[in-house]
């Protein structure tokens, strides 16, 4: 159908205003339409949306043709008889709000571009200054992009200025990036609105007028009151009706106690607080989602991709397609699932894996997006890209376990759960109060708020939870998972073939040195930083000979040519690198340099223990776990196993029923039961079981019904959750008691100091910034502690390797070498006295 335009020209600044009923209209369709007929024609510039006015104006470049003809072909273009291009458009430009568009060469944005001069531009884009969530994703993309040297993000101006290498800088590239990073944000909630807490505001102001400077105006308080409680008031029938005394019962009471002493401050106070820590809450708990997930899935803007031609080219990561070739280097995140063809490297695992530690790859080995390459350079093919990979799936898991569940009165249902724990005792308390001191009385003791605090603590502390699992190479699907494993009494263990796994142990240290503890003790502290069973069997040795290891911070991992942790201290070079090849690669020795010679060769042999039997007795003495080992397989001896595991024998799994009948009965018993091994093989034990722990670290995360992952497959990880779990919880009791000592003391205060609601009011929102300000600093620390600043390019643990990797943090070397200068004398360095190497 025909749409009218309403056309007027411009002629001396090259503007056609065009006034049509489909710009401002909600029908997103005719809008995008009306776009892409625009700019099909080449000379058009940039479109300047204003949705207020229904109102589109259309700029035409200078140069080419004379705007007469360029006028002709626009209007060829609109009515599509002509249409020279077909260009993508942004999402952002279908928002109900005034935008402009841009065309730079073949791409069209929403972000303006200017040059400040030849290697520094400055880009802008009017939701910068209002997304801060849009202005977090910014920074962390444009600085890891190739050829950007420097980034300056100004929120509050909306401005980008980044300072360029010429030879490496790809502008499309950049615009593809900063624009998709839009596009992802586009009819999300810009920040909090102003006018969301207006009529408290008003209700707040009138109230303190009326208390402090017009009397009059206390009816008007009182209507206000009223009105902003009628959703409350009809509430309570529903409650009521349900036998239910909750929330909504307590704050009518309050909203009839308030009518009939006036104190209407206090009301207004206590309103514009729950609706200020409800904004607060969502603003944070966002903001520290995305933060988090940020460090649990770091990604890069862009990768440099093989062309046919041979050439390398930057391209945004959304762009990667199947069997593209992409190279990493040293610094550089991998962005898709694939494997090697080309190089070889060095790479850090753990946000994928749950391996701490570096590793060396080689063709034909498989590279997870996510992994940091810290040495050499490698060529990927690419096998699963954006939401196939596995980082995905871990994003996805921990986005939804960090969502809070609202409540009606509480930002979350459990706060609101809490808090209704308290409603009958509060209401007895009061009635008593009624009796003793009247209405006023009456009315303090009921503004004690129990909720807000709880809601907060908690919502923080699961973040902090869920970041504490990914440092240990877990993901929960909810932090209730946690609580579970604490409680546990008797643990399932279905065998899976890392049980079977013997433990690696050192079985010599040859060379030309005098003391072989000085050597394990070195060689154990820089095999720390190993992806692999050596880093364990050499700290073992060195815990039998009682060495004290050092904290050391690597210059580099290695190059192509193989692994190398090289580190400097007290003047001297000390490189760890592999030895000759093995038939079995976890038995490779390991080769300890200082100053260019070798020191120590360290060659490695399996015992005949099980690596899972010092897992299973740290439960043991933990927590007095009952271990019960089932097996599937009938070759498997499940007596000789459970021995060597330090087990309970549970019996051949011929059907995987037996297993489930197995947890009913336990729980029927009493006791509280887990289950841990192949989950996806037992899903009806999975869900007969208090909590599961899938220990197939290969396994598809999306479609396990277990409670924990391990990325790693390590058992052990069984016993630190546990004293997570025990940590988490006195930090939940700790904050509770600060919540509920200053409510109990405002209630005693009204018996015994004439406490009035004002009083109460501003002492429990006191009590309940300082809860927020407590949980907001232990996420922080936690975060800060447990090093998940994975954004900054080539962090590693302690490591001091960045960028580059050529930097050596000499505080944190000169601090290591105080800490653990008691064990051992400061000599000067002498010829081939490798005792020298002690700090």
């Amino acid at each position: 159908q025909p749409i009218l335009l309403q056309v007027a020209v411009d002629q001396g600044n090259r503007i056609v205003r065009v006034r049509c009923a489909a710009i401002s209209g909600t029908d997103t369709a005719s809008r995008k339409d009306f776009l892409e007929r625009v700019f099909s024609a080449a000379h058009v510039d940039w479109v300047d949306l204003r949705f207020n006015e229904a109102t589109a104006l259309i700029h035409c470049a200078e140069g080419g043709l004379p705007f007469a003809d360029q006028i002709s072909k626009l209007a060829l273009a609109v009515r599509g008889e002509d249409r020279e291009l077909n260009l993508s458009l942004p999402q952002d430009c279908f928002e109900q709000a005034n935008i402009r568009v841009y065309r730079f060469g073949n791409r069209l944005t929403t972000w303006s571009i200017t040059g400040l001069r030849a290697d520094r531009f400055r880009l802008r884009h009017p939701r910068l200054s209002r997304d801060h969530m849009l202005g977090r994703t910014i920074e962390r993309l444009v600085p890891s992009m190739p050829g950007v040297r420097d980034a300056r993000l100004g929120i509050w101006t909306g401005d980008l200025v980044i300072h360029v290498d010429l030879l490496q800088f790809d502008v499309d590239a950049l615009l593809a990036v900063v624009q998709h990073a839009t596009d992802e944000r586009s009819f999300s909630p810009v920040g909090s609105s102003s006018l969301k807490m207006v009529g408290k505001t008003a209700s707040l102001g009138v109230a303190a007028l009326a208390d402090f400077v017009v009397p009059a105006l206390m009816p008007i308080s009182a209507v206000l009151l009223v009105a902003t409680n009628l959703q409350t008031l009809s509430n309570v029938s529903s409650d009521l009706k349900r036998r239910h005394i909750g929330l909504a019962t307590l704050l009518a009471t309050i909203v009839i106690g308030t009518l009939a002493t006036g104190q209407f401050l206090a009301s207004a106070i206590m309103a514009w607080s729950f609706d200020f820590w409800r904004q607060r809450h969502c603003r944070d708990i966002a903001a520290e989602r995305g933060l988090l997930l940020e460090d649990a899935a770091p990604l890069p803007a862009c990768s440099m991709v093989s062309a046919l031609d041979g050439t390398i080219r930057a391209q945004p990561i959304f762009a990667l397609n199947y069997s593209d070739q992409v190279r990493v280097g040293i610094g550089d995140i991998v962005p898709v699932d694939g494997h090697l063809i080309d190089g070889s490297g060095v790479v850090d695992e753990h946000c994928v894996r749950g391996v701490s530690g570096v590793r060396r790859v080689q063709v034909g080995d498989q590279l997870l997006a996510g992994t940091f390459v810290l040495g050499g350079e490698v060529v990927m093919t690419v096998d699963r890209v954006g939401d196939e990979t596995r980082l995905a799936a871990i994003g996805r898991v921990i986005q939804a376990a960090t969502v809070p569940q609202q409540g009606r009165y509480a930002p979350t249902a459990h706060g609101e759960q809490f808090a209704d724990e308290f409603v009958v005792p509060t209401m007895a308390t009061a009635g008593l109060g009624l009796l003793t001191g009247g209405v006023g009385t009456a009315v303090a003791i009921l503004r004690p708020d129990y909720a807000h605090a709880e809601s907060l603590s908690l919502s923080l502390e699961d973040i902090a939870t869920m970041a504490s699992c990914l440092a240990m190479g877990c993901i929960l699907r909810t932090p209730l998972a946690l609580a579970a494993l604490e409680d546990i009494d008797t643990l399932i263990l279905i065998d899976y073939p890392a049980l079977h796994r013997q433990r690696l142990v050192l079985s010599t240290i040859s060379g030309p040195h005098d003391d072989k503890k000085e050597m394990l003790r070195w060689a154990a502290s820089m095999a720390r930083h190993l992806a692999d069973e050596r880093g364990d069997a050499l700290a073992a040795a060195a815990r039998l000979q009682g060495c004290i290891l050092v904290e050391v911070s690597p210059d580099s991992f290695g190059t192509s040519a193989g692994l190398a942790i090289v580190c400097r201290q007290s003047k001297r070079m000390l490189v760890l690198r592999e030895g000759p090849a093995t038939k079995e690669p976890a038995l490779r020795p390991l080769v300890l340099e200082i100053d260019g010679m070798i020191a120590a060769t360290l060659e490695f042999n399996r015992s005949l223990a099980f690596v899972a039997t010092e897992a299973i007795d740290r439960l043991h003495d933990s927590g007095s776990i009952r271990t019960l080992v089932f097996v599937d397989d009938p070759a498997v001896d499940v007596e000789s196993l459970a021995v060597q595991l330090h087990a309970q024998v549970g019996g051949h799994l011929t059907h995987p029923e037996a297993v489930t009948s197995t947890i009913r009965q336990l729980r029927a018993d009493g006791r509280r039961v887990a289950i841990a091994g192949r989950c996806r093989l037992f899903p009806e034990a999975v869900a007969a079981a208090n909590v599961a722990i899938d220990m197939e670290s290969d396994a598809n995360i999306d479609t396990t019904s277990a409670e924990i992952f391990s990325l790693s497959g390590d058992l052990a990880v069984i016993a630190d959750l546990r004293l997570l779990a025990q940590q988490r919880q006195t930090r939940i009791l700790t904050s509770r008691r600060l919540s509920i000592l200053p409510n109990l003391a405002c209630v005693v205060g009204a018996f015994t100091l004439g406490f009035t609601s004002l009083i109460s009011a501003i002492v429990c929102n006191a009590f309940t910034l300082g809860i927020y300000t407590r949980s907001t600093a232990n996420l922080h620390a936690n975060r800060k502690s447990r090093g998940l600043r994975s954004r900054n390019r080539g962090l590693f643990r302690n490591s001091s390797a960045i960028q580059g990797f050529s930097s050596l943090n000499l505080k944190g070397i000169d601090n290591a070498s105080r800490l653990h200068a008691v064990t051992t004398s400061n000599l000067e360095p002498k010829t081939a006295d490798w005792k020298a190497v002690s700090p």
